[in-house]
């Protein structure tokens, strides 16, 4: 006497549905969650300033990322004159009337916008320092959108030596999609013709795309192709169960 055993049908389908290379996703994600992702960006220098350029383009950007545009850098606050000094090396922006005794008041600033269709994620903030004998003895460095302001570091100034800054931008890391601007403050100098030096400032960041076109047609095209495969293993089970 022979026992014929019939198999489940359930695993007549997983196993035709494994045979022709069709996975069916036990993740818990639909493909809907899956459009839009993206791969992490590289993080580059959306903006440096060196001050290397011909007068009178000395505080314009020496390099910008393609994905932002990015002012000329300049000092607000009291009324003073900028000259390009001696840098780190090369030439630095220079001024002077640093008496302020907090960091509200005077800065030397610059504003990065990112271009439509983009984001942009802040990482780093360097730049190089150098004070004259009188001039401020500390910094505060800070990241600016609309009436937010949010203090991303501070530092000593060291008089004659030039130091090199490298500040993390994580308490104001975004994203951005809209302007936003970089502000390097300066006080307690002791007279208003103590000076204070900069050089070789550097923002560093991420640039991605806000659409999300591309990678969900992608992705929809995947699904697509997995929805008619596993229908195809699925009319075969059916068939085979059938037949059995």
């Amino acid at each position: 006497m022979s026992i014929r055993i019939r198999a489940p049908r359930a695993w007549v389908w997983y196993s035709l549905v494994f045979a022709a290379g069709v996975i069916p996703a036990c993740s818990g994600e639909d493909d809907a969650s899956q459009l839009g992702k993206k791969s992490s960006a590289l993080v580059v220098d959306l903006v440096t300033y060196t001050f290397e350029g011909a007068t009178p383009n000395e505080t314009a950007p020496t390099t910008v990322d393609s994905g932002v545009t990015a002012s000329n850098i300049s000092r607000e606050g009291a009324t003073t004159s900028v000259t390009f000094n001696a840098g780190n090396p090369g030439s630095s922006m220079n001024s002077g009337n640093w008496v302020n005794t907090s960091a509200g008041t005077d800065w030397y600033t610059f504003t990065v916008t990112p271009n439509a269709g983009t984001s942009v994620s802040l990482s780093t903030l360097g730049f190089d320092t150098y004070r004259s004998s009188t001039g401020p003895t500390s910094f505060e460095a800070y990241v600016v959108q609309g009436s937010t302001v949010t203090s991303v570091g501070t530092g000593t100034i060291v008089a004659s030596t030039w130091t090199s800054e490298s500040l993390p931008l994580s308490a104001a890391a975004g994203p951005y999609t809209q302007p936003f601007s970089i502000r390097i403050a300066a006080y307690g100098a002791s007279g208003t013709s103590g000076t204070f030096r900069i050089d070789n400032v550097a923002l560093a960041g991420e640039v991605n795309s806000t659409g999300d076109a591309g990678t969900g047609g992608s992705a929809g095209a995947g699904g697509a192709a997995g929805a008619a495969g596993a229908a195809g293993a699925a009319g075969a089970a059916g068939a085979a169960g059938a037949a059995g």
